[in-house]
């Protein structure tokens, strides 16, 4: 499975995940960090991706408006952070 973690997401899971998916990307690499929402979407869409997002995040709303487009999993609030 190849996911897309969205802004809210350390970039280092990329690292941290490399051996369960090793085609993980995080919006930093691939120069959307700084991209609205939809741009988002329409590159893990078109790259096969599923786009990894925090509860409460804001592509909650547009994964839910597409749903058959978009598989997604949803990472709850961490007590510790990555570092």
């Amino acid at each position: 499975m190849k996911l897309l973690f969205d802004h809210n997401l350390s970039y280092k899971l990329v690292g941290r995940l490399a051996d369960l998916f090793p085609d993980a990307a995080h919006v930093r690499n691939v120069n959307l960090h700084e991209a609205d929402d939809r741009p988002v979407w329409e590159y893990a869409r078109a790259h096969g991706f599923a786009i990894e997002i925090r509860a409460g995040d804001w592509l909650l709303e547009l994964i839910e408006e597409c749903a058959s487009c978009v598989s997604r999993t949803v990472f709850s609030p961490c007590p510790f952070s990555v570092r």
